[in-house]
């Protein structure tokens, strides 16, 4: 595992633990992303991570922005628990 992966973990798992808000964590997990340098096998397992990320918005989210995939922030966490029950 590089220390990137380690990074995402660690921006991740403190959001879910409430530890920063979302546009915090949003601008941390993305500037994470852009300067990792991650091993295939890796792109493979948080890729679904930063899609979900991506397309993240703060609660509420209006049905225009839901009809084109943006998910609100309590998808969000709901989602990203999933993934790191999964083991990412």
């Amino acid at each position: 595992m590089t220390p990137n992966v380690d990074d995402l973990e660690r921006v991740v798992d403190g959001y879910l633990a409430g530890a920063q808000g979302f546009w915090d964590f949003y601008d941390a997990f993305m500037n994470v992303w852009a300067d990792a340098d991650l091993a295939d096998e890796e792109v493979d397992r948080w890729e679904p991570v930063y899609d979900v990320v991506y397309m993240a918005a703060p609660d509420p989210v209006g049905p225009d922005d839901r009809d084109v995939g943006i998910i609100g922030e309590t998808e969000l966490k709901l989602r990203l628990g999933e993934l790191r029950g999964r083991r990412v």
